[in-house]
């Protein structure tokens, strides 16, 4: 008989409650000043703790910032699972992942501009954090894989490789992810995706030998 893990606490409900905040709030304070001018006091002013509360939960200001990265790539990527669960059909399952991936882009386009500064961050990175990134991601990556795999098995999309797939959609995604981030005035994100979308699933050709 499989048991399920241990319901978490109430002072550890709370814990994890009281950490989120403060990982917002460090969201939204690196988003308007920028990494290198972020203080530890001033995200304990804008979470509404005492400056030495923050040290019980991150040992200094870079794991806290690692922290707030690894927090967003977990938010975007649930929130990716539940479109793609509440989707009918494979295509429409990728389609709500692009749109999800769009729409928190949008929503952290502050943060993601300001880890311009701290490039080494990100999972495209060379540095233990950025490894350990790429890990907790994969798990993402295969289950995107296994939505191209149904639907090859399904008969809506022709025998491909999913993981190859999946690695080439959410490098797309990236791109425009990058696109919307760097680009001052970014063309409208919905536009490009529905474009993006559009030459992901028909091609460029009309038919016959590209």
């Amino acid at each position: 008989m499989a048991f399920s893990p241990a319901a978490k606490s109430k002072e550890e409900l709370l814990k994890q409650f009281r950490r989120n905040e403060i990982l917002d709030a460090a969201r939204d304070v690196i988003g308007h000043q920028g990494v290198t001018e972020i203080s530890m006091e001033r995200i304990a002013q804008q979470a509404g703790v005492a400056k030495g509360t923050l040290y019980l939960y991150f040992e200094n200001k870079d794991a806290l910032l690692e922290s707030a990265l690894e927090y967003t790539y977990q938010e975007f990527m649930e929130r990716c699972r539940s479109a793609a669960d509440a989707a009918t059909g494979c295509a429409a399952k990728i389609r709500a992942i692009a749109s999800s991936i769009v729409a928190s882009n949008a929503e952290q386009r502050a943060f993601g501009q300001a880890l311009q500064e701290r490039p080494e961050l990100g999972p495209e990175g060379v540095s233990a954090f950025s490894e350990r990134l790429r890990e907790q991601i994969m798990p993402f990556v295969e289950f995107v894989a296994e939505i191209f795999q149904a639907g090859v098995r399904a008969g809506e999309f022709r025998a491909i490789d999913g993981m190859r797939a999946a690695r080439l959609f959410l490098s797309l995604m990236r791109g425009l992810a990058f696109q919307q981030i760097r680009d001052p005035q970014p063309p409208d994100a919905n536009q490009e995706l529905d474009a993006l979308l559009d030459i992901f699933f028909h091609g460029v050709s009309l038919g016959g030998t590209a």
